[in-house]
């Protein structure tokens, strides 16, 4: 049988990588928005 405190180890480390997924997500969801909305790819393309 596998002590508590494994179990308690491994739901925090799930959280935290949990927790990291959603933020990248919400991240690269509201960067990508705003670099579309204010033309930014264009100017990445003419810096080039």
């Amino acid at each position: 049988m596998i002590p508590p405190r494994r179990w308690l180890i491994l739901a925090v480390i799930s959280s935290a990588l949990l927790l990291i997924v959603i933020d990248m997500t919400v991240l690269y969801t509201a960067l990508t928005g705003g670099m579309l909305k204010s033309n930014g790819t264009g100017w990445v393309r003419c810096r080039s």
